[in-house]
C-alpha cells in the first residue's frame, strides 16, 4: 500500500510519537515508499526529529534504488545531532553497506563509542557481504584484528575464522582474539589460537603471552598458566599481576603471596604497581591469610613506594571482615 497524498492530514494522532509509531509500522511491512513520503511530511511539519524518527526512514532508504535518499538523510540526522545513538549508527552502517559503501559503513562504525552485539553483527554482514572472507577487499590491518575479536567476543567464530583465513596472521588479531576468548572463557577456540601462535612463531611476544595465559586462568587451567608465564622470556609487570591474579581467583593465595616477593628479585627486576599489590592482597582474602596481608598493606609503602588507595584499604578491610576482625577494620581509618 502506498500512502495517499492526503493521509498525513488524516491520521488522529500527529504528535511526532505517534507519527514515529507509524512510520516504524510502514518500515515493518516493508511499505519502504509510504514510509518515506510520510517522513517527508513530518520533516515539513516538525522542527525537532528524533532518533525513532530516523530508524525506520534509514530501514527503508537502504530498500530504495537510489541512495541519494540515504544520503540526505544522514546529512540530516549531523544537522540535528540525532546521528550520535548506537541504534542510528548501526542503521547507517547497514543502509551504506546495501548501498555498496563499505568505506562509507566503516567509518560509520569508527565513530561509534558504543558498540553492540547488533553493531558487530551489522559490521561482520557487511565484510562477508563485500567479500572480505575470500580475497582482501578490505586492507585495512586494523579494522580486521577489531573485526576478528568483535567476531569472538559474540560467538561468530566461522566469520572470526573466515576473516583470518583471508590474511596472514599477526600477534596483535591473536592478541585481540585471545582477549576475547578471555572475557567469554572460551577455552576451546582459545587453545585453537593457541596453535595458531605456535605455528606461526607469535609464542615469543610477551603482550600475547600476558593474555594467553589470563585466558588459561580464567578457564580454569592454573598450571597451563604457569607454564606459559615460566615460558615469557621477557617478563613485564603486566605478566607477573596477571599470574599472581590468577593464583588469587583460584585459592592459592601462597603461591601468589610466594610469586609477589619474587618481584624485584635479582633476575626479575619487575617491580610491583598498584594494581600487583591488589591483586595480592586479593589473593590473601581469599585465602585467609589475614596476618600476610596486613604486614603487606603495612609494608607497601615503605618496601614498594606504593601509597595505598581506596580499593586497597577496601580490600584490607575484606581480608579482616572474612577474618572475623571487624572491629580491626576501624583501624586503618583511626
Amino acid at each position: 500500500m502506498f500512502i495517499h497524498g492526503n493521509l498525513f492530514d488524516e491520521l488522529p494522532h500527529r504528535d511526532l510519537y505517534s507519527l514515529n509509531s507509524q512510520l516504524a509500522s510502514y518500515s515493518r511491512d516493508g511499505n519502504f515508499l509510504a514510509t518515506w513520503d510520510l517522513f517527508s511530511r513530518i520533516h515539513s511539519a516538525f522542527f525537532e526529529l528524533d532518533a525513532y524518527t530516523f530508524s525506520p526512514v534509514l530501514r527503508a532508504c537502504s530498500a530504495l534504488p537510489d541512495t541519494k535518499c540515504g544520503r540526505q538523510v544522514h546529512a540530516l540526522m549531523i544537522k540535528t545531532g540525532t546521528d550520535l545513538g548506537t541504534i542510528t549508527k548501526t542503521a547507517l552502517m547497514d543502509m551504506y553497506s546495501k548501498y555498496g559503501c563499505l568505506g562509507e559503513s566503516v567509518k560509520v562504525f569508527e565513530e561509534m563509542e558504543v558498540r553492540d552485539v547488533v553493531t558487530w553483527n551489522a559490521l561482520v554482514s557487511s565484510f562477508l557481504r563485500h567479500g572480505l572472507a575470500k580475497g582482501s577487499a578490505w586492507k585495512d590491518e586494523v579494522l580486521r584484528n577489531s573485526l576478528i575479536a568483535g567476531c569472538v567476543k559474540h560467538g561468530r567464530y566461522e566469520e572470526a575464522f573466515l576473516v583470518m583465513s583471508s590474511m596472514r596472521p599477526n600477534a596483535v588479531a591473536l592478541t585481540t582474539a585471545l582477549a576475547a576468548c578471555s572475557d567469554n572463557s572460551d577455552l576451546w577456540i582459545g587453545m585453537q589460537i593457541h596453535c595458531v601462535a605456535l605455528r606461526f612463531g607469535f609464542i615469543a611476544n610477551t603482550q600475547l603471552c600476558n593474555v594467553l595465559l589470563d585466558m588459561y586462568a580464567k578457564c580454569g587451567r592454573i598450571l597451563k598458566s604457569r607454564s606459559i608465564f615460566d615460558g615469557i622470556c621477557h617478563k613485564t609487570v603486566v605478566s607477573w599481576t596477571s599470574m599472581i591474579d590468577a593464583y588469587g581467583r583460584h585459592g592459592h593465595g601462597e603461591e601468589a603471596l610466594k610469586l609477589f616477593k619474587e618481584m624485584g628479585q635479582e633476575g626479575s627486576r619487575v617491580l610491583p604497581n598498584s594494581v600487583t599489590l591488589l591483586a595480592v592482597l586479593s589473593a590473601c582474602g581469599h585465602s585467609g591469610l589475614v596476618k600476610e596481608g596486613r604486614e603487606l598493606f603495612n609494608s607497601a609503602r615503605e618496601k614498594y613506594g606504593l601509597d595505598p588507595n581506596q580499593e586497597h584499604y577496601s580490600c584490607l578491610i575484606d581480608i579482616l571482615g572474612r577474618a572475623g576482625l571487624i572491629r580491626r577494620c576501624m583501624v586503618p581509618f583511626s
